[in-house]
This record gives structure tokens, C-alpha cells and sequence, in this order.
């Protein structure tokens, strides 16, 4: 073994004074111009290409000079590189020349992982034809296509957050519709994420938003009141302006959700739906979190899973092992979190057997 060791010492001996390395031109960012019609197909293949071959690259080097230097295996190429620069003399040392067209790369490979994750999942291309996929920034890519290099940054700004973050809300009103009646009251509770494989129950359901509203209009119904309780009068007052509480709650919706999309869920959706878009439409500086689309309904969700016509799938129909201990006070945040516990339940339930 000792005498193989010396052996291969003596072959990097005499490599490094006639290995090749990049000149410092080729550390610079290649720019390219795109003419024609390219599919996504062919710019992801392109993409891909690129990863596996530089994947392999730089993780087959790392593991091969950390096994000879009595390293792990699984060592980085930066740590091997790291290791090379407090040993000058170690017959790999002639690669320290190449350590800026590794990281060059290496920067390269990680900027364009979201763009291949991306373009994945918008042309419903096989897994296994792409073995890197990860979460990641998609300014990149939107910064890439903007200066020429991919042929457009729109179909990207549907891909910004493949998966699902969900909120459950519930509105309190004065009346059936919005506008010429109002929205007392609105609370959004944090209900979970899915990956498209897995979901992710939060630990508990206390990740929540609530505001009270000053009235828009002068039209209520009375019932409307005698039912959730406020004091109208009392929110002309003090309630919040609609305008500061639908930005406030946009914000905080992108803050939980961070790079994955929102969706508002609700049972049934309708009704809460058609006053939180209406609201955030008109009164948020920031729009609807939730587009235009962005919905989930419960009902629906627990019709098509207990395989039971939609006009069955009232809450009274809910089987106990579905259903949440927390009390209906018909108080916005309240009832919120009590309808995440419910979609968090149905949502992992699998369902009627047989």
C-alpha cells in the first residue's frame, strides 16, 4: 500500500508542472443572446446538461484527492481546497490554481438549480430526467431571462414557490356581499404546507392574523349583527381602516409564506373567498396574495374523500375524527384556527374505504 502511495506521488510530481487549467478569461459570466423559438423542454435539457456534468465534475475531484489526503469521502471540494492552501507542498498543491474556476462554477451550478427546478415542474417533464431538484432563490432566473439569457421571465413568475402554503380565514360581515355592505372583522390562520408529496402540519394552529374593520357603507342587516356579536357602532370608531388592514394582512401572508404560494383555504370557500379577494382587491396596496385563484375548498375536499354528494358535505356531516375540539364563537381568529384543525385533519385523512 505504502509503495502505490509513493507511486502516485510521484505521477502528481510530474503532472503539475504540465496540467492545463482555465485562463482567467474563462472565470468571466457568459453572456449569450437568444434568437428563435426555444421550448421549455429544450432550455431545461440545456440547464440540466450543464448541473450533471458540473455536479460530477467537482464532486468526483473532491472525492478523489480528499480519499488520497486520508480525508472523508463526502469532503467538499472547498474543504480539500481549504486543506491544500495550509499544505503548500502536498504534490496536489499545483490545483490551488484552479480553486477560482471551482467556486466559478460552483456559483454558476447553485444559480442555476432553481431555473432547472422550475422549468421541471412547468413542462411536467419526468422526474427522472432531472436529478437536481431543490428550493432556491428565482431572482436568478428571473434576472438571467431579463438580460437575455433565458427567452422570457414569464413562465417563471408562475413557477416562483412550486407548493402550497396554506391559511385558513373567516370573515365576519354586516351583510351577503361586499361593497354595499362590510366586513367587520377577518382572521387567517397558518394551516399547513404541501410539497406536492408530503404535508406539513404546523405544530399548532396559533400562527395567526386578526383585524377589525371600520364599516365602508351606511347598509347592514341587523341578523348579521346578532350573530357575530360587534358592535358596529363601536368599530365606526375604532375599527381599522380597510385600506391599512388588507396591506397589513398581505404582508404578513407573503412574511409566513415566504418563497411558497399562498393559498386560502375555507369551509365552504365561497362565501369568505368572495369578501377577502373583494377586500384585498380594492383596499390592499400590495393586491390579493392569494391572485385571483389561489383557493382551496374544504367542502369540496371532504365530498370528493367521503365520496358523498357536495349537498351532504355540511360541517354537521363531519365524522368526529375529523372535526376539531375547539369551540364556533363566531369570533373571526377563533373560528379560523378551528378550521385549519379541520382541513389539517381531512387533508391527511385517506379517505372512505372500499
Amino acid at each position: 500500500m505504502t509503495g502505490l502511495v509513493e507511486r502516485a506521488r510521484e505521477k502528481a510530481k510530474a503532472l503539475a508542472n504540465t496540467a492545463e487549467y482555465p485562463s482567467a478569461s474563462k472565470l468571466k459570466p457568459t453572456k449569450m443572446s437568444v434568437a428563435g423559438t426555444f421550448s421549455v423542454q429544450e432550455i431545461a435539457f440545456e440547464i440540466d446538461a450543464f448541473l450533471a456534468a458540473a455536479r460530477a465534475s467537482i464532486d468526483f475531484a473532491g472525492t478523489v484527492l480528499a480519499l488520497h489526503l486520508g480525508m472523508n469521502r463526502r469532503t467538499s471540494i472547498s474543504k480539500v481546497l481549504e486543506f491544500l492552501k495550509k499544505q503548500p507542498h502536498l504534490p496536489f498543491g499545483f490545483l490551488l490554481t484552479w480553486a477560482p474556476w471551482i467556486e466559478s462554477l460552483k456559483a454558476y451550478r447553485d444559480e442555476c438549480v432553481p431555473s432547472a427546478w422550475a422549468l421541471r415542474k412547468l413542462a411536467s417533464l419526468p422526474h427522472h430526467r432531472f436529478r437536481l431538484v431543490r428550493y432556491g432563490s428565482m431572482e436568478a432566473v428571473k434576472d438571467r431571462a431579463k438580460s437575455g439569457v433565458l427567452p422570457s421571465a414569464k413562465p417563471f413568475d408562475h413557477c416562483a414557490g412550486m407548493g402550497d402554503c396554506y391559511f385558513s380565514a373567516d370573515v365576519e360581515t354586516d351583510g351577503p356581499i361586499p361593497g354595499p355592505y362590510s366586513m367587520l372583522s377577518f382572521g387567517l390562520v397558518y394551516a399547513g404546507r404541501f410539497d406536492g408529496e408530503h404535508f406539513m402540519r404546523p405544530a399548532d394552529f396559533s400562527t395567526c392574523f386578526y383585524r377589525e374593520l371600520k364599516p365602508i357603507s351606511s347598509e347592514f342587516e341587523p341578523e348579521a349583527l346578532r350573530v357575530n356579536g360587534l358592535d358596529r357602532h363601536r368599530l365606526l370608531l375604532e375599527g381599522a381602516e380597510p385600506q391599512d388592514a388588507m396591506t397589513e394582512a398581505s404582508k404578513w401572508i407573503r412574511t409566513v409564506a415566504g418563497n411558497i404560494r399562498p393559498v386560502l383555504v375555507a369551509y365552504p370557500l365561497s362565501f369568505d373567498w368572495a369578501w377577502l379577494y373583494w377586500y384585498f382587491v380594492r383596499f390592499s396596496a400590495l393586491g390579493s396574495p392569494f391572485n385571483h385563484s389561489q383557493c382551496f375548498d374544504i367542502k369540496t375536499a371532504f365530498a370528493v374523500k367521503a365520496g358523498i354528494p357536495i349537498v351532504q358535505a355540511g360541517r354537521s356531516r363531519i365524522v368526529p375524527s375529523l372535526s376539531s375540539p375547539r369551540p364556533h364563537t363566531h369570533n373571526a381568529v377563533d373560528d379560523a384556527a378551528e378550521q385549519a384543525e379541520i382541513f389539517a385533519n381531512i387533508f391527511e385523512w385517506k379517505g372512505r374505504v372500499g
